[in-house]
């Protein structure tokens, strides 16, 4: 996977004659696996969205050596919202490859004469070890929003707060979203003058699944960002001398926190 860290060390901030700036990182990547769409990526990802008093207006890519390319930012100076201009939303969708362990269905099967097709059970990949499953492509909804608060209001009581429910997932219904389903990935903050404060928050969503099978597991119920384990036993195909995975029990996990996403003052 393609990465990229900003080259803070060398100075590489720069303000030119137009009163534009200009921000520089290095974005690392595998000839062999990744091509400019994940490098493009990766440079999006590591450019802040504002720095100073400047916003990101441009990313510029020149390869600098064998597996490395240097990214320039170009930032202009972000004027302050106008008056009664509080909020600032984006929103996302992109498909991201993700393991799939149990198809949605199962289309057909075929098998030679005289022979049957083994039931899997809706798994993939099936080996006498385990399950291997397959990368699919799968949507995944993300939004941001940027408000702006008076600087009395951002203590460093808030901040710590800020990391707190970071990483977590909201324990109320947000956004339109139900419980489980919403997860804060991420705060920025930046001071503009002496006044006022802008403050990035972001967001993921992964849908919670109500009354679902795993194999012949069926009425399982997952919240969205929970992990679902499955358990397998090894089952006697007679017909076609195998042995086969068959899931014969689920367990859901929690893995993340769940937070009150009020005391972030945008709800």
């Amino acid at each position: 996977m393609a990465t990229a860290e900003l080259t803070w060390e060398l100075g590489d901030w720069s303000l030119g004659k137009d009163n534009d700036g200009t921000l520089k990182a290095y974005v690392f990547y595998d000839p062999a696996t990744e091509d400019e769409a994940d490098i493009e990526a990766a440079a999006i990802a590591v450019m802040p969205s504002f720095h100073a008093s400047y916003a990101l207006s441009t990313i510029f890519l020149k390869q600098h050596s064998y597996g490395m390319y240097l990214a320039t930012g170009r930032y202009s100076p972000f004027e302050a919202p106008q008056s009664g201009a509080t909020s600032e939303f984006e929103f996302e969708v992109s498909a991201e490859n993700q393991r799939m362990v149990r198809n949605l269905a199962t289309v057909n099967q075929y098998a030679a004469p005289s022979r049957a097709s083994p039931n899997v059970y809706g798994l993939i990949g099936v080996t006498p070890d385990g399950v291997e499953g397959v990368d699919v492509p799968q949507p995944v909804y993300s939004f941001s929003e940027t408000h702006y608060f008076d600087d009395a209001d951002i203590t460093e009581a808030y901040k710590i707060r800020c990391g707190s429910i970071c990483g977590s997932v909201s324990n109320a219904a947000f956004r339109g979203f139900a419980i489980g389903e919403v997860l804060c990935t991420g705060i920025a903050g930046s001071k503009r003058g002496r006044e006022q404060w802008q403050i990035r928050f972001r967001f993921s969503v992964s849908p919670n699944a109500a009354s679902f099978s795993v194999g012949p597991v069926t009425g399982v119920t997952k919240r969205g960002w929970d992990y679902l384990e499955v358990h397998y036993e090894e089952v006697e195909d007679a017909t076609n001398k195998l042995l086969l995975r068959r899931p014969f029990s689920v367990t859901i996990h929690q893995v993340l926190r769940y937070d009150s996403y009020a005391d972030l003052g945008i709800t």
